[in-house]
C-alpha cells in the first residue's frame, strides 16, 4: 500500500504543474511517464484510456497490437475536463 500511496503522490506533483495551464498533452506524456518508471506496463493501461491525449501518448510507449484505431472513440470525452 505504501508503494501505491508513492504512486498517486508523484503523479499528483507531475499533474498539478499542467492543471492551471490546461496543457492535456503534455499532463498526458507526465503520467504515463511517471506510472512507467513504477512499473506500470503502458500494454495494461490501453483499455483505461479515457481520452485521446492518453491515448496518443498511449501509442508511442505500447505495442502496435494493442490499438485498433476505431475500437475504443472519444464519445464522453467532453464531459471528461480540466474545470
Amino acid at each position: 500500500m505504501e508503494h501505491d500511496i508513492e504512486l498517486l503522490l508523484q503523479i499528483w506533483k507531475e499533474l498539478r504543474t499542467h492543471i492551471l495551464s490546461g496543457d492535456r498533452t503534455e499532463a498526458a506524456e507526465d503520467f504515463i511517464q511517471t506510472i512507467m518508471e513504477h512499473g506500470v506496463d503502458p500494454n495494461d493501461v490501453i483499455t483505461f484510456a479515457v481520452d485521446s491525449d492518453l491515448k496518443a501518448i498511449l501509442r508511442e510507449h505500447a505495442d502496435e497490437e494493442h490499438f485498433d484505431d476505431e475500437e475504443h472513440l472519444d464519445e464522453d470525452e467532453e464531459n471528461i475536463g480540466w474545470g
